[in-house]
């Protein structure tokens, strides 16, 4: 019985411990990390404690598409979730934040894409360290939720696209409204972190603002993949917002070292009409059009001879689409239907799923 009691006496003396003398070393293990804490031991500090551990609590976010498509020269279809990412954001003081996303489901297969951590020094400057997008391309960059069309154009999936591990900065002057980007990742494979290597990508990238309406964009990246040659790629666009009305026209050249292969020359056109509607849950209506193509491509691996093959083929597209969309704060569905017509060379066997299709998606995003 004694010892019951003084046992019942310690965890009674401990728990007092924990709600007098205790609450300072935690709060001074939070203000270690976050400058802006002061223990002040009256009875707000309780509340400003809560406040300050509520900056840990990751923001959490997710993009989920599924779609069914219809080969229209082969007869077949599927049913797919093209993705199912999720992603986790948060800022730890005025200096340091973070972001994580994997997608969960792209094609079936699960992909981690962005893991890195951000420093803002100043007002002009901002730092990424760990694995995210090269900077490079418009289209490239636009994330589900922006996307125009169910599939990206010939720029965005096959030549601009490209993720890795490194270091990536942006600088804001505060004279001219333009934003200037650029970093070096390793040339390696996304997900190949354990390579050593000897060559790295670089990249970088300028972005504008004219009358509020003008968006022009150019960046320049070179890149030798694992096994391969280094390839210098220049991609300029310009994006025209005015209205109900959107624009936007890419080039993209990708040159290869040494001539090894031809150049590569991808272009991208779209434009998107969009204007409120009252139909059921959906409030915003819109049409896109783009025509885009590209000639032959390699993704500069050389083969067992060491050369580099033609990975894709020439071709062109006039995508046509529709989409109704529910927007509300951060939330995003858009219910859309594509068409897309496929021009090859003459005589040119196209594969299945790679010619004219239907494809109608569904997009949560928020």
């Amino acid at each position: 019985m004694t010892n019951r009691i003084n046992r019942l006496s310690a965890a009674a003396f401990m728990a007092a411990a924990l709600v007098t003398g205790g609450h300072n070393v935690f709060a001074a293990e939070v203000s270690d990390s976050c400058a802006n804490i002061c223990a002040t031991g009256n009875a707000n500090s309780t509340v400003k404690r809560v406040d300050d551990l509520r900056r840990y609590l990751p923001k959490i976010g997710a993009a989920l598409r599924p779609r069914y498509e219809l080969d229209t020269e082969h007869g077949s279809s599927r049913f797919q979730i093209r993705n199912a990412r999720v992603r986790l954001s948060g800022t730890i003081n005025s200096v340091v934040d973070y972001f994580m996303q994997t997608d969960f489901c792209d094609e079936g297969k699960i992909r981690m894409l962005d893991a890195y951590v951000g420093f803002r020094p100043d007002s002009r400057w901002y730092l990424q360290v760990g694995q995210t997008r090269v900077p490079f391309s418009v289209d490239a960059a636009r994330s589900p939720g922006n996307y125009l069309f169910a599939n990206r154009s010939f720029i965005g999936r096959y030549i601009g696209n490209q993720r890795s591990v490194g270091i990536r900065g942006c600088y804001t002057p505060a004279s001219v409204p333009i934003a200037i980007e650029g970093g070096v990742f390793n040339s390696a494979a996304m997900g190949e972190h354990a390579v050593w290597l000897k060559h790295f990508t670089y990249s970088i990238e300028a972005r504008g603002t004219i009358a509020g309406m003008l968006s022009p964009v150019v960046s320049f990246k070179s890149d030798v993949p694992s096994g391969g040659v280094r390839t210098n790629l220049l991609s300029a666009a310009m994006t025209l917002r005015s209205g109900h009305w959107m624009a936007e026209g890419e080039y993209a050249l990708q040159t290869y070292s040494h001539g090894r292969f031809k150049r590569c020359h991808g272009f991208n056109l779209q434009g998107q009409y969009m204007t409120p509607v009252k139909l059921g849950m959906f409030n915003r209506w819109s049409a896109e059009l783009r025509y885009d193509g590209m000639s032959d491509h390699s993704n500069a691996v050389l083969d067992s001879d060491g050369r580099l093959d033609c990975t894709n083929i020439r071709r062109r597209r006039i995508t046509a689409g529709t989409t109704l969309s529910y927007v509300r704060g951060s939330t995003h569905v858009d219910v859309r239907a594509n068409y897309e017509q496929y021009f090859y060379p003459s005589g040119y066997s196209v594969p299945e799923g790679a010619g004219n299709k239907l494809v109608a998606e569904l997009v949560l995003y928020f």
